[in-house]
């Protein structure tokens, strides 16, 4: 996996077509609506996330190790920058 410069990822044309590049996304172009939003869903997710499995104390949806499906490979991407 290799991280880059969010400013250079964007397309040149990004600034003159910033409403047809967020309509694409279906992002909202209001900041205070974009936040709520993502805020809404990380709340929902790590809701997820933290619940426990009754049974061993591992969470739902835990691989091997009690770590959540793709930890190993994003902890491996981190570790390498």
């Amino acid at each position: 996996m290799e991280f880059r410069n969010p400013d250079e990822a964007l397309p040149r044309d990004f600034d003159v077509r910033r409403t047809e590049h967020y309509q694409s996304l279906r992002k909202s172009l209001d900041p205070a609506m974009f936040i709520d939003a993502l805020q809404t869903e990380m709340r929902a997710e790590l809701g997820a996330f933290s619940r426990l499995d009754g049974e061993n104390g591992r969470l739902v949806g835990a691989g091997p190790g009690g770590h959540p499906p793709g930890f190993r490979c994003a902890r491996r991407a981190v570790a390498g920058q």
